[in-house]
C-alpha cells in the first residue's frame, strides 16, 4: 500500500515504521516483518521524520514546525507539540532530561519538551540518525561526515569524538551491549563497491568486538556494472545476533535487486552462524 522512503526499527520487535513520500493510500504505517501484516496505518502523512519511543510504545513524527507522538498499535495521535523552527528528518528522544533531538538539512537541534524551545545546535555535521547511547537517551551517539563516532551529552551540551572509523559508515544499529555501524569502503568507487563492512563495537567502552565483510551481491549478475549496493536490511539483537541482507543495481538505470538472502552472524566474534534463503526478496530484517 505505500513505497516507503524511510523506515524506522522497533526497539524491542520485528516491527518497522514506513512514511510514504509519494501520493499512495497509505503514508504512514506500522508493519510486522516476520508476517508482513500491516499493523496500523495513517494517510496523508508524507515526508515525516520518524521514529519509535525509547519503549517501543509510541511514534514521533516531525514535519514542518510539529512534532506529533502516535500510539503504536493504532498510530492515533496522542500529543502534539507545535512551534519547531526546524523541519525534524530523524528525532531520538532523552528520557532523563525531557529533551528531543531533531536532525534536519541544516543541523541537529535539542528541544526542551517542557517548553517546547529550543535550547541547543550541536556542532556536528552528519547525515546520520542520533541513537541512545544510554537506555534512558541522555547519552546519544552518531557519526559525522568524516567517519568520526560522535557522543553526544545531551545534559552537559558537550560533543565528544571518541574514535575513527576506516569506512563509509551508512549506519548504525545498538541493542543490549553492542553497536553495529556498517557501510562500505570510502573512495571513488564507493557506489559500485562490492563488500560491505560491518564493525561491532561495545555499547559501554567502544572498544572493537569484531569486523565482519559481507559481499552485497548475492546473485547472478547480468549486466558488466555494479551501481548503488549496500545494506537494505541491519539488526543487532540483545543477545548479540546480527542478522544483515543486502541489495544491489545490476547494470545502467536497472532496478534495484534485493537479496534473497539473510546472513546471521555471532557479533562477538564476527563468525557467519547461519545463512537464510528465501523464495521472495527480503527488504529488511529484525529480531522478534
Amino acid at each position: 500500500p505505500l513505497i516507503p522512503g524511510l523506515i524506522a526499527p522497533h526497539p524491542s520487535k520485528p516491527w518497522v515504521l514506513m512514511n510514504d513520500n509519494f501520493d499512495s493510500d497509505v503514508n504512514l504505517a506500522v508493519v510486522d516483518l516476520s508476517t508482513g501484516k500491516v499493523l496500523a496505518s495513517r494517510k496523508d502523512e508524507k515526508g515525516l521524520g520518524i521514529s519509535f519511543s525509547p519503549d517501543g510504545s509510541q511514534v514521533m513524527a516531525g514535519k514542518d514546525d510539529d512534532i506529533r507522538w502516535f500510539d503504536t498499535k493504532t498510530l492515533e495521535p496522542v500529543d502534539t507539540m507545535a512551534g519547531f523552527a526546524a523541519g525534524a528528518k530523524s528525532l531520538s528522544l532523552d528520557r532523563r532530561n525531557d529533551h528531543l533531538l531533531s536532525r534536519d538539512n541544516s543541523g541537529t537541534y535539542v528541544w526542551d519538551l517542557t517548553t517546547g524551545t529550543r535550547v541547543h545546535k550541536l556542532s556536528t555535521k552528519t547525515s546520520l540518525d542520533w541513537e541512545p547511547l544510554s537506555e534512558d537517551g541522555a547519552v546519544q551517539i552518531s557519526v559525522d561526515e568524516d567517519y568520526n563516532i560522535v557522543v553526544f551529552d545531551t545534559e552537559e551540551f558537550r560533543e565528544d569524538k571518541r574514535d575513527h572509523l576506516d569506512f563509509a559508515v551508512t549506519g548504525l544499529k545498538i541493542a543490549g551491549d553492542y553497536i553495529a555501524f556498517y557501510g562500505k569502503p570510502d573512495g571513488p568507487e564507493k557506489d559500485s563497491a562490492e563488500t560491505g563492512i560491518i564493525e561491532i563495537r561495545d555499547r559501554t567502552t567502544l572498544k572493537r568486538l569484531s569486523r565482519i565483510e559481507v559481499p552485497f551481491v548475492t546473485g547472478r549478475l547480468l549486466y558488466k556494472r555494479l551501481y548503488k549496493t549496500g545494506f537494505s536490511g541491519v539488526a543487532i539483537s540483545a543477545e548479540g545476533l546480527l542478522a544483515v541482507t543486502t541489495n544491489w543495481v545490476d547494470g545502467y538505470k536497472r532496478g534495484k535487486t534485493y537479496s534473497r538472502l539473510t546472513r546471521i552472524f555471532d557479533a562477538k566474534t564476527g563468525e557467519e552462524l547461519q545463512a537464510i534463503s528465501r523464495d521472495k526478496k527480503v527488504d529488511d530484517v529484525g529480531f522478534d
